[in-house]
């Protein structure tokens, strides 16, 4: 068998052992990390809720009443290209001061954007807006607020084209962050990597031999021919013999021991 191999699999054999013998200490930083995430996250940080309105993006300049028209794909395209051009709308000074002016609120138009995003749904004429607020009746007020406001804006720049609501906005049941569970999840990761580097890392820098396998596995052509015993553990085995052996020859000396 080649020794360098050989050495990887007692080094690796030996880091399991020194993994093990320090579990409880690993377990205890994990936990402790973990339970700090979890208080950054239900206690630290302010939760958040999330409301969304759909929109439909129609370019379609005619009426023929209640007559069926066939789309044509160069129609649907200008359409999915038109949601990028309402986002842009949306995201304008009079846009959002009228949004702010409808529903009373208190914020800059700047504070405002923030707290806007808008994408494509799936890729299709349909946009979908989701306002975030820490209060989740503020977030579904601002919601259907945009609803309301954007398609006359849209009317007001874009000629040909209108926006139609597709599902109002409602209030969030639950918050959309933090999300405690994965704030607790990194704090038992972040805990026990920590934990395994300190373990590591004190390892490395005893130079004390503690076992005598480590000799006899690392110098396997010097035989080992004695060891001291550590008088100061008074569990091991090699003590109590030595206890023995200390007192028969101190009753042999009349009962004084030196």
């Amino acid at each position: 068998m080649d020794n360098n191999h050989y050495e990887d699999e007692i080094d690796l054999s030996r880091l399991f052992a020194m993994l093990l013998r320090h579990i409880k200490f690993i377990l205890l930083i994990s936990i402790l990390c973990g339970a700090a995430g979890f208080a950054v996250a239900a206690f630290a940080i302010t939760p958040l809720y999330q409301s969304s309105v759909r929109l439909y993006v129609n370019n379609s300049s005619f009426n023929l009443g209640s007559a069926n028209v066939s789309i044509s794909p160069n129609e649907l395209t200008a359409a999915k290209s038109l949601v990028d051009v309402y986002i842009i709308i949306l995201d304008s000074k009079p846009t959002l001061m009228e949004v702010i002016d409808e529903a009373g609120l208190e914020y800059t138009h700047e504070e405002l954007k923030e707290m806007i995003t808008a994408s494509a749904v799936n890729g299709t004429e349909v946009f979908e807006v989701t306002v975030t607020s820490p209060d989740p009746y503020e977030a579904e007020k601002i919601a259907n607020c945009i609803s309301d406001v954007l398609p006359d804006k849209v009317a007001e720049i874009v000629d040909g084209t209108s926006v139609r609501l597709v599902d109002y906005a409602e209030v969030a049941g639950k918050k959309s962050s933090p999300n405690v569970t994965m704030f607790t999840a990194v704090g038992l990761a972040v805990g026990c990597v920590l934990s395994v580097l300190l373990v590591l890392v004190r390892e490395m820098t005893d130079d004390v031999i503690h076992e005598a396998d480590f000799l006899s596995d690392y110098y396997p052509d010097i035989p080992l021919m004695a060891s001291i015993p550590d008088l100061a553990d008074t569990s091991s085995d090699n003590y109590g013999k030595y206890y023995e052996g200390y007192e028969s020859s101190g009753e042999q000396m009349g009962g004084r021991h030196y």
